[in-house]
């Protein structure tokens, strides 16, 4: 069993700039595109019997594999697919409990964002 912890990459700094900007269409236009990225990637693993969501809302994804490893096809259709919707990118980190997946992810955005790290 492995966890994967997603979180989108300076997501409320990015939203926070374009309301202090009077940009008001533009970030409900980036709301609804993360919601729309969000929505995808959920059907896209509710698809696949093996995955099991934890968490899901905002810019935010835990999942868990009943196998030994998440895939790296699921890791690239979630950061495809957020940026292809949004034009932001994604974090995550895999690892084999919550609080291992959590460290990770805190690594990989501390390290440049981005990037997964397993």
């Amino acid at each position: 069993m492995e966890y994967g912890f997603f979180d989108g990459d300076s997501i409320g700094t990015t939203l926070e700039g374009l309301l202090r900007n009077d940009k008001i269409a533009d970030a409900s236009n980036l709301s609804s595109m993360i919601n729309i990225a969000m929505q995808e990637i959920k059907e896209y693993l509710d698809n696949i019997a093996e995955y099991e969501i934890i968490i899901f809302g905002g810019d935010d994804l835990l999942i868990k594999t009943k196998n030994e490893k998440i895939s790296q096809t699921v890791i690239d259709k979630i950061r495809q697919t957020f940026f292809k919707r949004t034009g932001c990118t994604i974090s995550g980190g895999i690892g084999s409990s919550i609080i291992d997946a959590m460290n990770k992810l805190g690594k990989a955005k501390d390290s440049g964002r981005n990037k997964v790290l397993q």
